[in-house]
C-alpha cells in the first residue's frame, strides 16, 4: 500500500522538476512528512512511504489529506470564510 523510491537521483532530476519548485530529495521527503506520510520501518515494505488516503485508483480519498503547515491551514480556513 505504499510506494518505494528506488533511484533518488532519477527522482530528483526527472520527476521533481515537473511538479515541485524544490528539486532536492531531502526537500521532497520533508514535504512527505508534512503531508503525514510515514516511512515503513520494518517488514516487507521496508523504506516505503505510506499514507492511508493516498492509494492507487482511489483519487477521491486525497481530499481527506491535509498539510501540517500552519500557513496552509490558515489559507484554507480564510478561503472558506470568504465564500
Amino acid at each position: 500500500k505504499g510506494f518505494v523510491i528506488f533511484n533518488r537521483q532519477k527522482l530528483s532530476s526527472n520527476v521533481l522538476p515537473k511538479y515541485f519548485r524544490k528539486t532536492k530529495y531531502p526537500s521532497f521527503t520533508r514535504k512527505l512528512n508534512r503531508w503525514n506520510f510515514t516511512r515503513v520501518a520494518r517488514g516487507a515494505e521496508l523504506g516505503a512511504y505510506y499514507h492511508e488516503f493516498f492509494q492507487r485508483g482511489k483519487e477521491s480519498l486525497c481530499i481527506q489529506m491535509y498539510c501540517k503547515n500552519d500557513r496552509a491551514k490558515f489559507a484554507v480556513m480564510s478561503n472558506k470564510s470568504q465564500k
